[in-house]
């Protein structure tokens, strides 16, 4: 198995978790308890295992404690940057297209849920006043025309004026976490 299949794998403590994404374990436990962290009951394993056994978290979602800790530095309050966060860790871009639309206008490949885009392509993840989630989408850049237009012009957001809240680069945070939780892959 590689890294990619194991990424929803709970494998790593909590411990692992404070210590990689910077965030205060008790700050971090508060957030799991109110369930501003994992998006389902079987991330939580402790309940197959014996009273006083660690609980283990996922490499999605520690993206997802290290995305909402981000979110909360640039003015975001995790009970919201929770749920923004769950977009790149639990959710996907595939290839849906609407009938007669040719099927490379939308992904040339799927992105899958806690997963980069592939290719020479970033990943980005925005979030938007009065919106609850967030929106990912990739670029070659900031100098990559699509950008703006994605940024500004997001899929799904039926607004007029779209307000940016926030725009997170997720690939250094996606590499920095693989790399230090030595996931036995180069990231």
């Amino acid at each position: 198995m590689t890294f990619d299949d194991k990424i929803h794998e709970p494998r790593f403590t909590t411990k692992q978790a404070s210590e990689v994404t910077g965030v205060n374990w008790e700050t971090m436990r508060g957030w799991i308890k109110r369930k501003i962290i994992l998006a389902k009951p079987e991330d939580d394993v402790r309940g197959v295992k014996a009273q006083g056994s660690p609980y283990l978290l996922s490499f999605a979602s520690i993206m997802q404690i290290a995305i909402t800790a981000k979110l909360d530095e640039l003015g975001i309050p995790p009970s919201r940057g929770g749920a923004i966060a769950l977009e790149f860790t639990h959710m996907g871009e595939g290839k849906a297209v609407w009938i007669g639309e040719p099927e490379s206008s939308v992904y040339p490949e799927p992105r899958r849920p806690g997963h980069l885009f592939g290719g020479n392509r970033f990943t980005f993840l925005a979030a938007y006043a009065g919106e609850q989630f967030g929106y990912v989408f990739d670029a070659a850049g900031m100098k990559d025309e699509r950008f703006f237009n994605k940024l500004f012009f997001p899929a799904g957001v039926q607004t007029n004026r779209v307000q940016v809240a926030a725009v997170v680069w997720i690939d250094p945070i996606f590499r920095d976490l693989k790399y230090r939780l030595d996931t036995g892959e180069n990231a």
